[in-house]
This record gives C-alpha cells, structure tokens and sequence, in this order.
C-alpha cells in the first residue's frame, strides 16, 4: 500500500500542482479533504486509496473510490478531491494523516484535543510543487497554535520548500459536558414548574367555577 501512497503523492507533486488539505472538526466528526489542482487524472481508480494508513494489502482491481474502507474521489477538469468523515477513534489513523510525517499526535481528553505532527514535511522530497496549504476548521475555543494565518474559525499552514521542517501544532478546549447537562437541566426544571403552575390554574379555575355553580342550584331551589 505504501507503493500506492507514494504513486497518488507523486500525482500531487508535479511541477505546477497546487494541494489543500482540510480537516473539519465538529463533535465526534473529523471530515478530510484533499483537493488537488493542475494535475490531469484519465482513472478515477488511480485514486483509489484505504482509509486506514496501517492497511499494506489490498486488490486493487477489486476495489473502487468510495468502497468501503477507502476514500470517496471526484475528478474534473482542473484535478481532483479526496475526501472523507471519520470518527475519532478511526481519524488518528487516517492515511492522508500520516502520509507525510514522521508521526502525527492527535490527542483528546475530557478538557482539550491538540494536533502535532512530528518531523519533517516528507511528501516534499523530490519533486517540486508550487505550493501545499493546510486548514484546520473548527469552532472550538483555541488555546494555541503556531498557524500561519487564522481567519474566523480556519487555521492555515502554508508549506513549501523553505519551511518543511516548522510542523504543524494546534490546541482546543472542548465544550464541558457538564454544562450541556446543566443547561438540559434547567430547562426540565423549567419545564417542570410551567406545567405545575398551569395545572395549579386549571384547578384553581374548576374549583370557582363548582363553587359558583353550587350556589346558582341553591338560589334556584329558594
């Protein structure tokens, strides 16, 4: 499989060739998209490639973009997309991930989730691109990044030849639950006392209206 990484990233990195990368975190749901400009592709099965950068065996004439285990792919005229959503527990595996360092730390705990890539950018080696920008998108309070560029809620590194060995570092702060759960609370409790106070006025009102119908039979009977 490594073979075929080498193959696809070599499609990448042709003279002229411009890369975007973009991983979208939302909750549990971490969206990869690799689009790819300046490169002409006859094969939509040339882009076949697993999910899973630990997969080293598959027949590639048996499997297709967007089979499961490999990535969805899309070409046009001007190049091609690569894409896919994962949950956490499968992204740190990713392959277009872990394609192109030495090792890449993606780490969540109950407070934070960070991101730090390890070692040089190495999909560089040997072939000449114009350009390769990554954005990190998300709305999750930052705590810290080493971004070239943060527009609203999309951290940017732009990668090329001069700057392979900066790395790529980002930090968040992820939503405390207890306040999800305290919020819901509140709002049953809420909830709770506008139900006893129209049930306290219905019966409040059913009562006048007994009363006041006890004494028009005890008129009529005088």
């Amino acid at each position: 499989m490594k073979k075929k990484i080498i193959l696809l990233f070599s499609l990448i990195l042709l003279t002229g060739c411009s890369a975007e990368y973009n991983l979208t975190i939302v909750n549990d749901s971490y969206k990869e998209e690799l689009n790819v400009d300046n490169v002409k592709i006859d094969n939509i099965n040339d882009l076949v490639l697993p999910l899973n950068y630990d997969v080293d065996e598959y027949d590639i004439d048996k499997v297709k973009p967007g089979d499961v285990g490999f990535y969805n792919a899309k070409l046009d005229n001007n190049g091609y997309l690569l894409s896919h959503t994962f949950n956490y527990s499968s992204f740190i595996k990713s392959t277009l991930l872990n394609s192109c360092y030495d090792r890449v730390d993606v780490v969540k705990n109950s407070k934070n989730i960070y991101i730090s890539t390890v070692g040089s950018f190495r999909c560089y080696d040997n072939y000449n691109v114009d350009d390769i920008k990554v954005n990190i998108i998300s709305k999750y309070k930052l705590v810290d990044s080493n971004a070239d560029s943060v527009n609203n809620n999309v951290y940017s590194w732009n990668i090329n030849k001069d700057n392979l060995d900066k790395g790529i570092y980002i930090e968040f702060v992820l939503p405390k639950k207890s306040e999800k759960k305290k919020k819901i609370f509140i709002n049953n409790d809420n909830n709770f006392y506008l139900f006893l106070f129209q049930a306290s006025l219905i019966l409040f009102l059913l009562v006048i209206i007994m009363v006041i119908k006890k004494k028009n039979d005890e008129d009529e009977k005088m």
